[in-house]
C-alpha cells in the first residue's frame, strides 16, 4: 500500500523521520539514506543527517541554490510517500526472522522510486509564447528514505517513508519546486508498480503469493499465512474500520486515509524493542502462528531452484549467474553475458548480450541479501 501526504514542517519532519524506530537497533546509523539523482547532483550521500535534511526541506540546497516561492507564499517542504509492506511480509520478516525480506522490500521501494523519478517528476517553466507556466520533466528528485517497522499500535509493520523534498533540477540547470500533480494523479499506478516488483522479489525468495483480501492495484499476501493471523497483528486496521463505520463513510482510499489520521495515536517511546519482539512471539503462539516451517520451506524452494523465476529462466534458456541461486534477472548480483538461441533457417545461432556495469546500489543490495541468506542457513 502507498500513501502520499504533504510534509507540514521541515523541522518537525527532520526530527520525526530521523529518530523513529528502525527494524535493527544495531544498524541505527543506516536507517536512512539519500536517494538517487537529485542528492548525487547536490553531493548528498550516505545516511541522512538531520541538519542537511531540514535545510533541504526548507529549500536551502547544499550548492547554495534556494527554492524561491511567489511573493507572500510559504515554501512547501515536500511530500511523504509511504510504502507499506503486505502484513504477511512484515510477519515473516519481523516475527519470522527472514531478513531477506527486509532487503527485498527496500530494493522494491527503490525500484519503484526510480520509476517515479524517470516518469513523474516535473517542475514548471515559464513559456513566453503562451505567457503561462508549463510542466517540464526533470528526471531527478531529492528524497530521503527512512525504514520503520512499527505501526502506531506497535504491531509489526514494515514500511518506508520516502520524503521527497520540494526541489528538482530542470534541464536548464536551474533548481525549482516540484510540480506535484503527476504524483497524486498516478498514485494508483505507483502502487501497482511497487506491488508487481515486490511480488517478484518475494516469489524469487521461494515463497508463493496469493491475491490479498482487497487485491486492488495488485496487492498480495504470502501463501500459508491465514487471514486470521493477519488480522491478529492488524489492530490499526480494526481501529480505522471502526472509525469508518462510526462515521458512515464508505471506505474509499481517501476516506481511509482521513480515518487513519483521525485515529492515529502517538507511539510509546518507553517500550523497548526486546519487549516488542517478546509481545509478538507471545501473540503468535497464542493464535498458533509458527513462521519457521514457512520460512524454511521458502529457503529450501529457493535452494532447489524451484521458484517461478527458475522455471521462467529455464523455459527461456537464459542461464543465471554461475554459482548463484536464481532470482529475478534485475536482482542478479553481477551483470554478465547472457546467451540464448535464435532459431532460423540455418539452424541455431548463439548470440551474446553486451555486459553491463554493475551499479553500486545493486552491489549493496546483493551483499545484504547474501548476508541475510547466510544468517538463516
Amino acid at each position: 500500500m502507498i500513501s502520499i501526504g504533504a510534509v507540514s514542517s521541515a523541522s518537525g519532519a527532520a526530527g520525526y523521520y530521523a529518530n523513529d524506530n528502525y527494524y535493527t537497533e544495531g544498524e541505527g546509523a543506516d536507517h536512512s539514506q539519500w536517494h538517487w539523482r537529485g542528492p548525487e547532483a547536490l553531493g548528498l550521500t550516505g545516511s541522512v543527517a538531520t541538519a542537511a535534511f531540514e535545510a533541504v526541506l526548507e529549500g536551502r540546497l547544499p550548492n547554495g541554490a534556494n527554492i524561491t516561492t511567489p511573493s507572500g507564499q510559504e515554501h512547501r517542504p515536500g511530500l511523504d510517500m509511504a510504502f507499506s509492506a503486505p502484513k504477511s511480509v512484515s510477519l515473516m520478516a519481523l516475527v519470522g526472522g527472514d531478513e531477506r525480506l527486509l532487503v527485498a522490500f527496500e530494493a522494491s521501494v527503490k525500484a519503484t522510486l526510480g520509476w517515479v523519478e524517470r516518469n513523474l517528476i516535473e517542475a514548471r517553466r515559464f513559456d513566453e509564447k503562451s505567457g503561462t507556466q508549463q510542466p517540464v520533466k526533470t528526471g531527478n528528485m531529492v528524497a530521503g528514505l527512512f525504514t520503520h517497522d512499527l505501526s502506531r499500535n506497535r504491531d509489526p509493520q514494515l514500511h518506508i517513508h520516502a520524503v521527497i523534498a520540494n526541489a528538482t533540477q530542470r534541464p536548464d540547470g536551474a533548481w525549482r519546486a516540484l510540480r506535484n500533480d503527476p504524483l497524486y494523479a498516478q498514485q494508483a499506478t505507483i502502487a501497482a508498480v511497487h506491488n508487481a516488483d515486490l511480488r517478484a522479489w518475494i516469489e524469487a525468495l521461494g515463497y508463493r503469493t496469493t491475491p490479498a483480501h482487497n487485491p486492488a492495484y495488485g496487492q498480495f499476501e504470502i501463501t500459508g499465512i491465514s487471514r486470521d493471523h493477519i488480522m491478529a497483528f492488524s489492530t490499526r486496521r480494526e481501529e480505522i474500520a471502526a472509525a469508518l463505520e462510526a462515521s458512515g463513510r464508505g471506505g474509499t482510499a481517501a476516506e481511509r486515509e482521513l480515518a487513519a489520521l483521525s485515529t492515529r495515536a502517538a507511539k510509546d517511546p518507553g517500550i523497548s524493542r526486546e519487549e516488542d519482539r517478546a509481545a509478538w512471539a507471545e501473540r503468535a503462539a497464542s493464535i498458533g502462528f509458527d513462521p519457521a516451517p514457512l520460512r524454511e520451506a521458502a529457503m529450501a524452494q529457493m535452494a532447489r531452484g524451484g521458484t517461478i523465476w527458475d522455471r521462467g529462466l529455464r523455459a527461456s534458456r537464459v542461464s543465471p549467474p554461475e554459482g548463484r541461486p536464481l532470482s529475478p534477472p534485475w536482482a542478479w548480483p553481477r551483470a554478465r553475458r547472457i546467451h540464448w538461441c535464435q532459431r532460423g533457417r540455418a539452424g541455431s545461432r548463439r548470440r551474446t548480450m553486451p555486459q553491463r556495469r554493475r551499479s553500486p546500489r545493486a552491489s549493496g543490495i546483493s551483499a545484504r541479501m547474501r548476508r541475510a541468506s547466510a544468517a538463516l542457513i
